[in-house]
């Protein structure tokens, strides 16, 4: 969260929701890090990271790999690209928003080819998970009408190359 420290999110929900059915949960969530990007998530999976499993008890001792991880899973959810593209959005100190378009119709492309790699090694691991891809938002819902047409128009282009990869 914004002060740093790991609270819930829609992983945490989800598998609430799960455990209330008296269905068998294993959740980690120790593979999500504050401000990565697609390309941090590919390079953990080509690099095959360990980190601690964080589940809803807290984090716990032991550590697991990333792709153990996958392959253990029945349901794998991945939540990326947003912080790749935000890098083409400044705010100046009056809130008032500045796109390099540019810059961002080059890095909606390097999210596709990355989330193309990111499934591809996904599948490799595990070709029997469900996998869940969250969609993306306006981040910035109070600007003019102009700037939030522009920036729906991007959520939806993004959402849209990521729908086809996935």
């Amino acid at each position: 969260n914004e002060q740093g420290e790991v609270g819930l999110s829609y992983t945490d929900y989800f598998a609430q929701r799960i455990e209330a059915t008296n269905l068998p949960v294993w959740f980690n969530k120790g593979f999500a890090t504050l401000n990565y990007t697609t390309a941090n998530v590919l390079a953990d999976l080509q690099a095959n990271i360990s980190k601690s499993v964080y589940n809803t008890a807290g984090e716990q001792k032991n550590k697991l790999s990333i792709r153990d991880g996958i392959a253990g899973a029945d349901i794998i959810t991945i939540s990326a690209g947003t912080n790749d593209v935000l890098k083409h959005v400044t705010v100046s100190s009056t809130g008032q928003l500045t796109i390099d378009e540019q810059g961002l119709l080059e890095e909606v492309k390097q999210v596709t080819k990355n989330y193309e790699a990111i499934m591809q090694e996904v599948q490799l691991s595990n070709p029997s998970a469900d996998v869940l891809v969250m969609g993306y938002y306006n981040p910035f819902p109070q600007q003019n009408q102009e700037m939030n047409s522009q920036l729906d128009s991007l959520v939806s282009v993004m959402d849209q190359a990521v729908k086809q990869v996935v």
